[in-house]
């Protein structure tokens, strides 16, 4: 018997007898045999490039489980016969290893996983972990055989094996030859149909889901793995990823280029295969816990051949805490450790009142229970998983895969008809006998929990018109307009009231408001104006009143949404400097007319500085390039007459001097010394010219008191 079959591109079934080869092992090689009911590989030939055109070329993980498990090669002290040059066989080598066992305590160490969290998952991981007849940990040698090209040559059961040319096989068997090719230089077409409606329409909640496959196993050969993607303020997060996830996404209406994350859960093939993601053009943010991304750089680096170095050059990884909130845009995360044979997190996320749970690939229910019994699994990680249906989530996404390592439906099916109309299984794709009220999850099936907000282009426009807003990134732009949300006021409302707490953030669209402080108004406020944020910055009540004198609408941001805001960008610290210097400038008559945006504008350029009684501010004669505005204190001008100083003006809080030299030539014209501690706002010359090319009204309120200086002088 001696057969040979092109499965795919970059992949061949050789068929002898008692061994059944592939040569090459792209992702999802393992259903295409099943779905041709072709016999399963005893044995795997490694391509010249384990990663080509986006794709693994070599992912092993599945034969070798199939080969393991389901064939029963484990229990019958039989190996996978793997066949490579000795440096491939040891990057495959280490590859398993980092897929069956995980990093173990020498990399965690390097990697400063801290000492309490390695020691729980070393201890899951060898808890699952198969054992040799001796009882002791089954590392891969136990596992696998690696067969070595020697010269670039081998043999297996009289099939003798050449590699001449990169990638070319040169084959014998009993005297028959044959060739097997396995460059190629196209991208391979994915091995199983992505099942996309063609009247799919993509809804882009502003919370929800979306399935781009059936998120099974990596046995069932119906569909692809897991593969979500979860909506925030409308933009899109990948969850985990099936192979060809570029190809997934563009079925469904979305580009790899608008995915503005991945959360991975763990690095098995079923769960990781996003590699094309990352491999794309485009710098992916890896969204998980250090373990995972670890782990990820390291078999990317094997998979490719770079050094681990480079491989970080190409991701971002935005590494989060187990131990506190995460939040990301408006949404609060609370991730968790899952049980599961290596390093895995699960989810949940709170948007609006509403919330969805993905719970990782875990153990859970009674075996769950035996693990904590046993002292493998400690009361926090029990806790977290055992009530995970406690949350009264709207959406639950659980693993449902059953066996030692997942959960068990017929468990699952004990919760009421109303828990159970909210869970949706990943690695099944059909049900027990009996189970009812579980859901399966089909590819293009969307859960739209918040729809989509619907602001128009004039009240956008409207809102970025403030120079504070229109500086934040897309991502918090479509923050504001997925949560907040626009109300109409009534002339004479009362928004926020002076002694009062405050409540949350607003941004005018359009009407007219005064801010009042006691009986005086402080200023006017229009359209792309805001105010509410030192209340909650401080965490203090309101030190004015705002009110409208005319109907109007405004964009209201709540209070933990903007929070979050100000500590993730540069708003917050902008805004804290704008309040130490805004209410000094409102004390000066010209300057409260002003426009408020321009008022800020200014006082965002200034910085504050302080000068004791007799201190020199200016000298006469020197280069200029200051503008100074009294805050606080006086200070006396001097100007050369007749050969000596001679004092020519005191001057008191709230006026603007040292404008002659910036508006003319450089040069001091005065000497300017503090009468008493005095504190002074500074604007520098750069600074100035900048502002009175954006607003002119600048240039030509300094000239009028620099032209009143000298009439005057």
């Amino acid at each position: 018997m001696f057969t040979v079959e092109e499965l795919t591109i970059g992949c061949f079934l050789v068929e002898i007898k008692d061994e059944t080869i592939i040569f090459g092992s792209p992702p999802e090689i393992i259903k295409v045999l099943m779905n041709r009911g072709k016999p399963l590989p005893t044995a795997v030939v490694l391509p010249a490039n384990f990663f080509w055109l986006e794709e693994i070329q070599a992912e092993l993980e599945f034969p070798l489980f199939h080969f393991l498990f389901f064939r029963g090669g484990f229990s019958q002290g039989e190996r996978l016969k793997i066949i490579g040059t000795a440096d491939q066989t040891e990057r495959i080598r280490q590859i398993l290893r980092l897929t069956l066992l995980g990093p173990d305590e020498s990399l965690m160490r390097k990697w400063h996983i801290p000492t309490q969290d390695m020691a729980r998952q070393l201890a899951i991981t060898h808890h699952f972990a198969l054992k040799t007849q001796e009882g002791s940990i089954a590392e891969i040698d136990d596992l696998v055989e690696f067969i070595h090209f020697k010269e670039g040559k081998t043999e297996l059961k009289g099939l003798h094996i050449e590699v001449r040319e990169k990638n070319c096989f040169y084959i014998t068997y009993q005297e028959e030859d044959q060739v097997i090719d396995l460059n190629f230089y196209e991208r391979q077409k994915s091995p199983m149909k992505i099942q996309a409606d063609p009247f799919f329409h993509l809804k882009r909640p502003a919370f929800g889901l979306l399935a781009l496959s059936h998120c099974t196993s990596g046995f069932d050969p119906i569909g692809f793995t897991t593969g979500l993607v979860i909506f925030i303020n409308s933009m899109p997060l990948l969850i985990d990823g099936p192979s060809w996830t570029k190809e997934h996404l563009r079925a469904f209406g979305l580009s790899i280029s608008e995915i503005k994350g991945i959360i991975l859960s763990h690095n098995h093939g079923d769960h990781a295969s996003v590699i094309d993601a990352v491999i794309s053009g485009h710098k992916v943010n890896l969204i998980t816990i250090k373990e995972v991304y670890r782990s990820f750089v390291l078999k990317l680096s094997l998979l490719i051949g770079w050094p681990e170095d480079k491989i970080k050059k190409m991701i971002y990884c935005t590494e989060v805490p187990l131990d506190k909130p995460f939040y990301w845009f408006g949404a609060t995360f609370n991730f968790f450790r899952a049980v599961h044979t290596i390093a895995t997190i699960g989810f949940e996320v709170n948007y609006s009142g509403k919330k969805i749970i993905y719970s990782g690939d875990t153990v859970w229910g009674e075996p769950l229970q035996k693990l904590l019994a046993a002292g493998i699994v400690d009361k926090a990680a029990y806790d977290t998983l055992a009530n995970i249906f406690n949350a009264e989530a709207d959406l639950v996404i659980m693993d449902g895969g059953g066996g030692l390592i997942h959960p068990d439906p017929t468990e699952l099916n004990k919760f009421s008809m109303k828990v159970k109309r909210k869970i949706y299984l990943t690695h099944r794709s059909n049900l027990p006998e009996g189970i009812t009220g579980l859901n399966l999850i089909r590819p293009g099936q969307q859960w739209e929990i918040i729809p989509a907000a619907t602001v128009s282009i004039g009240d956008i426009n409207a809102i970025q018109n403030s120079p504070l807003i229109s500086t934040l990134s897309q991502e918090w732009l479509n923050t504001i307009y997925s949560q907040g949300k626009i109300e109409v006021v009534a002339p004479g409302q009362e928004i926020l009231q002076e002694g009062e707490t405050g409540k949350d953030f607003y941004i005018i669209i359009d009407g007219a408001f005064s801010i009042i402080q006691g009986n005086n108004e402080l200023t006017r406020m229009g359209t792309g104006d805001f105010f509410g944020e030192i209340p909650i910055l401080e965490d203090n009540l309101c030190t004015f009143t705002v009110k409208t004198t005319t109907k109007g609408r405004m964009m209201v941001i709540p209070r933990a949404v903007f929070l979050q805001m100000a500590k993730r960008t540069i708003i917050g610290k902008r805004l804290l400097k704008l309040h130490q210097m805004r209410p000094a400038l409102l004390e000066c008559g010209w300057v409260k007319e002003l426009p408020l945006q321009i008022i800020d504008r200014l006082a965002e350029k200034l910085t504050r500085r302080t000068f004791k009684s007799g201190e020199i501010i200016t000298h006469e004669g020197e280069k200029g390039d200051e503008i100074f505005y009294l805050e606080r204190g006086k200070v006396s001008v001097f100007m050369t007459g007749k050969g000596q100083g001679e004092k020519i003006r005191s001057m008191a809080e709230n006026q603007f001097f040292g404008e002659l030299a910036v508006l003319g030539d450089g040069i001091r014209t005065a000497t300017v010394i503090a009468e008493e501690d005095t504190s002074l706002l500074v604007l520098r010359r750069p600074d100035f010219e900048r502002l009175k090319r954006e607003y002119p009204i600048l240039f030509y309120a300094m000239g009028v008191i620099a032209e009143d200086r000298i009439i005057f002088s």
